[in-house]
């Protein structure tokens, strides 16, 4: 294998900073509850939780998909994916296509980030690989910051101009498509052997499932209402959720 050039290694990281992108609109969730005043409060915050659960799809399937077509033309497409439908809600004032626009921002997003590591891993060796590695873990944390910052900054003029930061993620995949390394020869479909996920595996995302929609559902039900402190602990900041 050829040294990687800089811009592979800028590709590669690249994929990094936007893999948080699914919470960009955490912000604009009162204008969101403004915008859908009919529709329950509930179904509104979806609006943020819905890529994160269809990314799952995507996430699962990402081994075939990657056997099939290879890693890069999966990386390049679920930018692509989550670079146009991210940007539809800036064009439509229906609740339930806004939906489907996040849903399908999810499968994108499933696509290309479980790779943002892998790519590392399979790309450099040694002390380097390392470095990158690390280097992988705070741009991740950098990227969220740099999107919510600039979300801070166009909600001044709109708060529908928040969409067209996904826009960016155009940008990622030609970023990708110039310098992501040649993918290896895709394997027929007839040819792809067939792997079973053991039951323990299953379980352990069914329990991870739940374990997300719990905390989730608990924190939207306690949306409007105040922490009291238990009786049995005065000073305990955690208690149950009363209005």
């Amino acid at each position: 294998m050829s040294k990687p050039t800089g811009l592979t290694t800028a590709s590669i990281l690249s994929i990094s900073l936007v893999g948080g992108v699914s919470t960009l609109i955490t912000g604009i969730l009162p204008q969101l509850e403004r915008e859908f005043a009919t529709v329950p409060t509930t179904m509104v915050e979806w609006l943020v939780t819905a890529a994160n659960i269809s990314a799952l799809v995507t996430l699962l399937a990402n081994p075939y998909l990657t056997r099939r077509w290879g890693i890069k033309k999966v990386v390049v497409t679920g930018l692509w994916l989550a670079a146009l439908t991210g940007v539809i809600p800036l064009f439509t004032h229906v609740y339930w296509l806004v939906l489907l626009s996040r849903l399908a921002l999810g499968l994108g997003i499933g696509l290309f980030s479980p790779h943002a590591i892998g790519l590392i891993a399979h790309t450099y060796h040694g002390e380097l690989r390392a470095r990158l590695l690390g280097y992988q873990t705070g741009l991740g944390a950098l990227g969220n910051a740099l999107f919510l910052a600039l979300a801070g900054l166009v909600v001044a003029f709109s708060w529908r101009n928040v969409f067209l930061l996904y826009l960016l993620l155009g940008g990622v995949a030609l970023l990708a498509s110039a310098g992501l390394p040649a993918s290896e020869a895709a394997v027929p479909a007839d040819q792809l052997a067939v792997k079973k996920l053991p039951v323990s595996r299953w379980l352990l995302v069914a329990l991870a499932f739940v374990t997300y929609l719990l905390i989730w559902g608990y924190s939207s039900s306690c949306r409007g209402y105040s922490w009291t402190a238990p009786s049995a602990v005065p000073n305990s900041p955690i208690g149950p959720c009363r209005r």
